[in-house]
């Protein structure tokens, strides 16, 4: 009577053996899959962060040369290559549709104004499985140079009416 107890109070039915292995075997792959994409889409963001930064210290450094385009678009482009973007032939104006990476575009807006755009392409470490091999990646930054604002009093005196020491305008 006892083995019967204990047989009735068991948790373990008929047809639900190995239950745990199948769900956990048919969802290892979904978990995975995912798990490649958080790593892809992480170093997609760290890659896009990087041209960022080197856009905007290629922008800085271009556009104190303007309005001579030839110094800025040289010290721009020298920039880029110091943070590890060297150009690659292929685009020289907007819009590009590069087929090398990277590359690094310095395009004239105003007289005082310069843009520099990077178009580089983001690796697929995991991901390459279920979608394409890389994705192209673009950051931009412009660059502003303001003209220095004349200060203080044109005419060099002291205030708008007659100098009370020497009776003078």
């Amino acid at each position: 009577m006892d083995n019967q107890v204990a047989i009735e109070g068991s948790r373990e039915q008929e047809g639900e053996a190995g239950y745990v292995l199948a769900m956990t075997a048919l969802l290892l792959v979904p978990l995975m899959i995912f798990a490649a994409l958080a790593v892809d889409v992480g170093g997609w963001y760290a890659e896009a962060s990087e041209a960022q930064r080197t856009a905007d210290a290629a922008a800085l450094a271009g556009v104190v040369w303007m309005p001579n385009e030839t110094k800025a678009v040289n010290a721009a482009l020298a920039v880029a290559a110091q943070n590890g973007f060297v150009d690659q032939p292929g685009c020289d104006d907007l819009p590009c549709n590069p087929t090398a990476f990277p590359q690094v575009v310095v395009s004239r807006v105003s007289s005082q104004e310069i843009r520099v755009d990077i178009f580089t392409e983001g690796e697929t470490y995991f991901g390459s499985v279920v979608m394409s091999d890389d994705i192209e990646i673009q950051r931009f930054a412009t660059g502003k140079y303001i003209l220095p604002v004349p200060m203080g009093n044109p005419t060099s005196t002291l205030g708008g009416g007659t100098d009370l020491v020497n009776g003078q305008q």
